[in-house]
């Protein structure tokens, strides 16, 4: 009898193990959920947008002999945009605070003027052989744990300024650069909504701050190569950040430090000389909001300047869309406007002198909700870039450009995260030459003042 009792004991239970389900988690708000067996939220998102643009043609000009080098007439007006957004955002609590890792990859698919890749970044007429253009970018893709930031991560510079007027800084106002930068970054937070940032960043993410410039007629032929702020050849910017934000909005102040160098050589690939530069940036950006008016309402405005970066210091939105935006198309034309840090002002015995290009740049913006669903966002820039005096008559090339540029969104949700979005942008630029050329001269000097708008429509859902 007992022993009977005891191989019941033994037999397998009929009733099955409690199910784990996923849970909602609301520590870090709306959207994450705990993956069973773990205490870690995680949440999946991602936006799909399709844009169309039209911008009218622009004739293009040879900065050598005044020459007509591309027509407007054989450029394409109108283009189309399809993007993919996917992100995953992963927090664990540990002792020394969450530790989070965020990945967000885009896809894109474009055609016409939206398309990359055509002479002087602008699209001549539409060929069936041009087709669409595909790619796949890696965003973000970073670690933070213990105030630090790990890989590549949204920058810290300008960081008040709206990340952009549709949801994920899907339009042409950027923080800071549409696919990030690598580095690692400290963020210590204060009392009273003070915060202070200090990021090493690769120079090579930032935009036009590593390129150069060759007067036309040298033909020294040259190599740049961007070095860091301590150690040469590691390409580092040193970035630091001061900001406060409260309840009336918000003020920042960003430094940027850095170095530019170039090697030139001779036909026979023998270096025959190096220079470095130190260049530097300083931003600053202050936000009023102003619920006075309309809830969301708010004005910001921005101003930066710098020697040598062209990357930090550029206008962070209308300006630098005209002149080459994020999906690589002109909209002014004239004299191709090719901002870079530095540029050759001499040259004798083989050897370039350089010296680095600067920038000044302001912004202002104003944000209107007229209703929950209704909103504009209204701008106003200007830029001027100055190139260093190049001297002889075979330095042709850039002195000073200036460039203003307007442009007006309206955005219409139907319902959270789904937004539909009209722009019209217009700007203007004044371009001097230094040292043209006798050709240019007999050309009449063409292309030294351009004008042109550009139209989009925008339609984004994220969830």
């Amino acid at each position: 009898m007992a022993a009977t009792s005891v191989a019941a004991a033994d037999l397998p239970s009929g009733k099955a193990s409690p199910v784990k389900y996923v849970q909602i988690c609301d520590a870090y708000g709306s959207g994450f959920f705990t993956v069973p067996g773990t205490d870690t939220c995680t949440r999946l998102g991602g936006a799909a947008r399709f844009e169309t643009q039209y911008t009218p043609g622009r004739d293009v000009y040879s900065i050598a002999t005044g020459a007509l080098t591309q027509s407007a007439s054989l450029q394409d007006t109108n283009g189309f945009q399809a993007r993919g957004i996917i992100y995953l955002d992963s927090r664990t609590p540990t002792e020394l605070g969450v530790a989070r890792t965020y990945l967000r990859i885009r896809s894109a698919n474009t055609s016409g003027n939206q398309s990359q890749g055509a002479a002087n970044n602008f699209d001549t007429s539409y060929k069936a052989s041009s087709g669409s253009k595909t790619g796949i970018t890696l965003e973000r893709a970073y670690v933070t744990w213990g105030g630090f930031t790990f890989g590549n991560m949204s920058s810290e510079w300008a960081g008040l300024w709206p990340s952009g007027t549709f949801v994920g800084g899907a339009a042409d106002f950027t923080a800071g650069w549409t696919n990030g930068v690598k580095g690692l970054a400290y963020t210590q937070h204060f009392g009273g909504g003070w915060t202070a940032n200090v990021s090493l960043q690769d120079r090579s993410d930032t935009g036009p701050n590593n390129g150069f410039s060759t007067p036309s007629g040298l033909t020294i032929p040259v190599q740049v190569s961007n070095t860091s702020v301590m150690t040469p050849s590691t390409g580092i910017d040193l970035i630091g950040v001061i900001r406060n934000e409260g309840a009336w909005g918000g003020a920042e102040f960003n430094v940027m430090t850095g170095n530019n160098s170039v090697g030139t050589y001779n036909s026979l690939g023998a270096q025959t000389g190096n220079q470095s530069y130190t260049s530097w940036a300083v931003n600053s950006t202050v936000q009023i909001n102003l619920p006075m008016i309309a809830a969301g309402d708010a004005f910001y405005v921005n101003v930066g300047y710098g020697v040598g970066a062209n990357g930090y210091a550029g206008a962070p939105d209308t300006v630098s869309t005209l002149v080459t935006d994020s999906t690589n198309h002109r909209v002014l034309g004239g004299i191709l406007i090719a901002p870079s840090d530095l540029s050759v002002t001499s040259s004798s015995g083989g050897v370039n002198t350089w010296g680095q290009e600067k920038v000044l740049q302001s912004t202002a913006l104003f944000t209107h909700y007229w209703t929950s669903q209704w909103r504009t966002h209204v701008s106003l820039a200007s830029s001027t870039y100055t190139t260093p005096t190049a001297s002889g008559a075979a330095n042709t090339q850039l002195g000073t450009v200036k460039i203003w540029a307007t442009k007006a969104y309206v955005v219409y949700s139907p319902v959270k995260d789904f937004d539909i979005g009209v722009e019209v942008g217009y700007g203007r630029d004044n371009v001097t030459i230094q040292n043209p050329t006798a050709a240019f001269l007999a050309a009449g000097s063409p292309g030294l003042k351009d004008s042109n708008y550009t139209t989009r429509l925008r339609v984004i859902r994220t969830f």
